[in-house]
């Protein structure tokens, strides 16, 4: 009985103290943030992490050179095995001398990682499966096309692994290279392995650890099992050495890291080293990765506080005016004096009579103008929510479809279109696409052609120069004699313009002539002021008479709240007219993290972001401009049609569970108040049309054309579609319920 449990107790401690699973169980206590890093991309590749904005699909379905193939896999797997060898280098940094028998052996480096290649084989196996359930059932690709990706994913990570182990084991050397031998039993810290065998050894003792853990057996092979030899005879200045040539070369690696991302940085412009954003993600997670690494060994125990103390240093540096880089509108004019933003000068600049009846009168001039080219007694207005590019071809093929079906193009019966960020990406987009097909006669239109030029990747190309630019951010380029940093503000702006082959890349003043001669809607974009919480209006007339209400109620320059800031009144003497209108765009557009906040040129300086924020449907914008129109409406027309374009079912959200644990609960306030943000605005919208004058009202018909998809698919708040995300928008459009909606649309139209 006795000689049985011996050898049970003889296997239970070789099986416990594996190399494989100690290190597994020292990541686990001593090495949380080398875990940390897996589960974020877990959590990336799963669609755990940052789904709804489409960032899994970097990491799922590469793109270089604006197409996703075996190329682009091979990219990403280089840079996946960048990944692996830097979480190599940096668990050796960190636990090497904890295992002081690797260094007794002849390749200590290749040994410690193929023992410790356990958490990279998983996770590598859960990653090819959610790539090849995304790229067969979101991107709708055969199986030889997947297969011929993944070859090239594997391929390109095997590479880039032979090539770091090949430099790793030229540059390493043995133990025997620094031999000093030492009297055996000086230093021992504990017994030889016939230790297995003595009864005195308690099992608890087995989870006990100091300086150096106890191993037994190891990896000498893929195949191979061999028993841990003792270092105690080995000399401990020999053994630093060892670990310390490791720790150099590992640095070395770290530099080139870095050096990568900078050469990257510097050459991002050109399409060749413009590599998929998925790769730069894992460049950046190799980089801090190592870096981490360095600074524990730099720093052992304090490393914690250094990384604090790094932060806060960094904190301090950027409050300094002449270090920080400010995204700015590009067209505007920085130089000089700032235009004075504070309370008083916002209603001395803007509540004024004289400026106010006169914009009214044009208002009324292009609506009677629009009326007589249209010979309309309907005055139709376009609302379109905001939603990344899933919004935007939403909103395209809303108004082209209607169009499709109906003799009387939509847009010439339309005299004003609102709403926030991809919405009104689409609905520009499209304007622009029927003013040419009203001016040009050579220019042919095409429904399927010009949604796939829309659908097109964005944010590949924004990720990539968040990741390998933004950081130094040293290029610059010039408007109008401006000059402006290239950031990631920049390249989205630029990528759009590729991607429509540059048909809304002109000056906000372009559209001007066409909106205020009424053969044209014009827009109204309304990004939010965070300084305030005020809506900056933007479009190419001035629209002072929004604030007719105010007159009309009697509220004098020194009373009341100005809610809206007429940006071509504001910054008349900043050059309004020539921002660029994808800037328009983009600051109607600027949803926080993912865009850089637009830095206004005022004193003090005002910054604004994402129209969603206050107005993400347009209804309030489109209320304030029924209320300001009254007059011209009530003698000149006979209905009012609001179109509505949501992104999603109109439907409230009714969450069952909203404190789902303790964790969450503590969340819960923040969380609560964002999640109920869009149901908040939804449920003022029927607010916003019973506060309608009666007049209006009795005229009013609002159609709306939801997104309804299945309830099985949820398609991500990105700027990145899949194939099959694009499939179901197209074909949304002929829903039950929205042919209901064009019905209602073909009869206002022909009448």
């Amino acid at each position: 009985m006795e000689k049985k449990l011996l050898i049970f107790r003889f296997w239970v401690q070789r099986v416990l103290f594996f190399f494989p699973i100690q290190l597994i169980l020292a990541h686990l206590k001593r090495s949380h943030v080398l875990i940390v890093y897996w589960l974020v991309l877990y959590g990336l590749v799963s669609g755990q992490i940052a789904a709804n904005y489409g960032i899994p699909n970097l990491v799922l379905y590469p793109e270089y050179l604006g197409v996703s193939n075996f190329l682009s896999h091979v990219i990403l797997g280089l840079a996946f095995g960048s990944f692996i060898m830097a979480f190599q280098v940096s668990s050796y940094i960190v636990f090497g001398y904890r295992f002081p028998f690797i260094a007794t052996l002849s390749t200590p480096f290749l040994k410690y990682s193929l023992n410790n290649a356990l958490i990279p084989l998983i996770f590598t196996g859960f990653y090819l499966n959610y790539l090849v359930d995304f790229q067969l059932n979101k991107e709708l690709l055969t199986q030889i096309t997947v297969l011929k990706n993944v070859s090239g994913f594997l391929s390109g990570m095997t590479f880039f692994l032979l090539i770091g182990y090949w430099y790793f084991l030229s540059t390493n050397k043995s133990i025997f290279a620094f031999i000093v031998p030492k009297t055996v039993g000086s230093f021992s810290k504990y017994k030889p392995i016939h230790r297995l065998f003595d009864n005195s050894v308690k099992w608890y003792h087995f989870l006990k650890r100091d300086s150096e853990w106890k191993i037994e057996t190891y990896l000498s092979g893929v195949l191979s099992v061999k028993i841990a030899r003792s270092s105690a005879h080995y000399n401990r200045a020999t053994l630093k050495k060892v670990f310390q040539q490791n720790h150099f070369n590992a640095s070395m690696f770290e530099l080139g890291a870095i050096a990568s991302l900078y050469v990257l940085g510097v050459f991002m412009e050109s399409p060749i080293f413009a590599i998929p954003a998925g790769a730069s993600v894992l460049l950046l997670f190799t980089m801090t990765l190592m870096l981490s690494g360095a600074l524990h060994n730099w720093l052992k125990g304090w490393s914690v506080l250094g990384f604090v103390l790094i932060i806060l240093f960094a904190n301090e540096l950027s409050k300094n005016p002449n270090l920080r880089k400010e995204n700015k509108a590009y067209g505007l004019t920085y130089s000089g004096a700032g235009v004075p933003y504070s309370n008083a000068e916002i209603k001395s600049r803007l509540i004024d009579e004289k400026t106010i009846n006169g914009s009214f009168r044009n208002e009324v001039n292009a609506l009677n103008q629009w009326k007589k080219n249209t010979n309309s007694n309907t005055l139709f207005i376009v609302n379109t929510s905001g939603g990344g590019l899933r919004s935007a071809l939403w909103t395209y093929y809303c108004l082209v479809n209607i169009d499709s079906i109906t003799a009387a193009p939509l847009l010439n019966k339309t005299r004003f279109i609102s709403g926030a960020s991809g919405g009104m990406i689409g609905a520009s987009y499209y304007r622009e696409l029927h003013l040419r097909n009203q001016l040009l006669s050579d220019f042919t239109f095409s429904i399927d052609k010009y949604g796939d030029l829309l659908s097109h990747d964005l944010l590949n190309s924004l990720s990539f120069s968040w990741i390998v630019n933004d950081i130094f951010r040293m290029r610059k380029f010039e408007v109008n004699g401006q000059s402006f940093f290239k950031d990631r503000a920049y390249y989205f702006e630029n990528q759009l313009n590729r991607n429509t082959h540059g048909l809304i890349d002109k000056p906000l003043s372009y559209y001007r002539v066409f909106t205020e001669n009424g053969s044209l809607p014009f827009l109204l974009l309304t990004p939010t002021i965070i300084n305030d919480g005020r809506r900056l209006m933007v479009s190419s007339l001035p629209l002072n008479f929004m604030y007719k209400p105010h007159l009309d109620k009697k509220i004098g320059p020194h009373k009341g709240f100005i809610e809206l800031i007429d940006f071509q009144t504001y910054f008349k003497t900043k050059g309004a007219d020539s921002l660029r209108f994808t800037t328009a765009l983009r600051m109607n557009s600027t949803f926080p993290f993912v865009l850089p906040n637009i830095f206004l040129p005022t004193e003090p300086q005002i910054q604004v972001m994402d129209a969603g924020l206050r107005d993400n449907f347009g209804m309030l914008s489109t209320a304030q401009y029924l209320h300001a129109m009254q007059g011209w409406i009530d003698t000149a027309i006979d209905r009012v049609v609001i179109i509505r374009i949501f992104d999603k079912p109109k439907e409230i959200e009714i969450r069952e569970d909203p404190y789902q644990s303790l964790i969450h609960s503590i969340t819960a306030p923040v969380d609560h108040v964002y999640l109920n943000m869009f149901n908040t605005q939804r449920l003022r919208e029927d607010d916003l049309l019973n506060d309608l004058p009666s007049s209006i009202n009795s005229k009013l018909e609002v159609i709306d054309f939801p997104l309804e998809l299945d309830g099985t698919r949820n398609i991500p708040l990105s700027w990145q579609l899949t194939q099959s995300d694009k499939n179901l928008i197209r074909e949304s459009f002929f829903t039950p319920k929205n042919k209901t909606s064009i019905n209602r649309v073909k009869y206002h139209l022909l009448n």
